[in-house]
């Protein structure tokens, strides 16, 4: 048997599940389910139409650029 002068044994655990049932609790978890399933799609729609938007936005920005170029172009060189 070993001696250890300054050993503190570790507390045990307390492992308590209450006995009692709360019917609207799982109600409750359903409708946290739902909200996290319409965040994530929504969340999921928007990145997708936000990569789809900076695309249209650098074509759009192109096209003005273009069109200011030409413009320029004929009232100072015709």
């Amino acid at each position: 048997m070993q001696f250890k002068m300054f050993h503190r044994p570790k507390p045990r655990q307390f492992n308590y599940k209450p006995i009692y049932f709360d019917p609207n609790q799982e109600e409750k978890q359903k409708q946290r389910e739902e909200v996290g399933d319409f965040r994530m799609k929504f969340r999921e729609e928007t990145e997708r139409n936000s990569k789809f938007g900076s695309r249209r936005k650098g074509i759009n920005v192109s096209i003005y650029l273009v069109i200011i170029a030409l413009m320029l172009y004929f009232i100072f060189f015709s």
